[in-house]
């Protein structure tokens, strides 16, 4: 599994002022991680930032780990602002994906 291009985009998710930072590099991601678990076989991961950031990793390139991890760190943010993404049928959570889909798209194949 080959990294992608090596992007690096960050972008703040608002309103909840978090700053997301995508990255395609296994090697980028562990720096800003500070480890290096499970990253080897992983075609992407998402994590919290010791700044109050979030950390997406897409190693891949496709669009489907891309939501995938799009949707962790929804989750994550949700979590901190004491939304419950089930609430509303999860319509919050679904717009805070799609927002976040649609900034790192242009990663994908």
């Amino acid at each position: 599994m080959e990294d992608h291009d090596g992007w690096e985009l960050t972008v703040v998710a608002e309103p909840f002022g978090v700053l997301v930072k995508l990255v395609t590099a296994r090697d980028t991601f562990e720096a800003y991680s500070g480890h290096n678990e499970r990253i080897a076989g992983a075609a992407g991961l998402c994590e919290r930032l010791r700044e109050g950031g979030i950390l997406i990793g897409v190693f891949d390139g496709r669009a489907e780990t891309l939501v995938h991890e799009c949707v962790h760190a929804a989750m994550m943010i949700l979590t901190r602002a004491g939304i419950d993404a089930r609430n509303d049928s999860g319509e919050v959570l679904a717009h805070l994906t799609h927002w976040m889909f649609s900034q790192f798209s242009f990663i994908c194949e």
